[in-house]
């Protein structure tokens, strides 16, 4: 069978795009250093570290749901719920580990109090495109 072409994360959401959704510009650097998973880094020029990154795990959707359903059960605590967000969200620290049909979808965001906004658009960004 033909494996099917994905885009890169750094085109499915450009830094233009990003630097509009956090409010600050930055610029993407690819990440594509693992097979079946897209990453994207975005930092802003006076950054010492990222402000923001996107990985996106292809067809790893049931390990990611696995995965927030061993980590409920062992701490309640430890992953938050976001309603609205995919099919199934939890954030984790500062990562919002986002399960979009049978894809895993990562998204990391510094420096915003209410994350759930931005990573609405990025997903939606994100699906429109994959």
């Amino acid at each position: 069978p033909v494996e099917k072409v994905r885009p890169s994360a750094c085109s499915l959401v450009t830094q233009e795009e990003m630097s509009t959704i956090i409010g600050m510009p930055v610029v993407g650097v690819p990440d594509e250093s693992s097979s079946g998973v897209t990453g994207c880094v975005y930092t802003a020029p006076t950054s010492l570290s990222p402000d923001a990154w996107l990985k996106v795990a292809w067809g790893e959707g049931e390990t990611l749901s696995r995965g927030l359903a061993l980590a409920e059960r062992a701490d309640p605590d430890l992953a938050d719920p976001l309603a609205g967000l995919g099919d199934e969200a939890a954030q984790v620290g500062p990562t919002l580990m986002i399960l979009s049909g049978e894809d895993s979808v990562e998204i990391y965001l510094t420096g915003i109090s209410d994350v759930v906004p931005p990573a609405q658009k990025i997903l939606a960004l994100v699906e429109s495109r994959r």
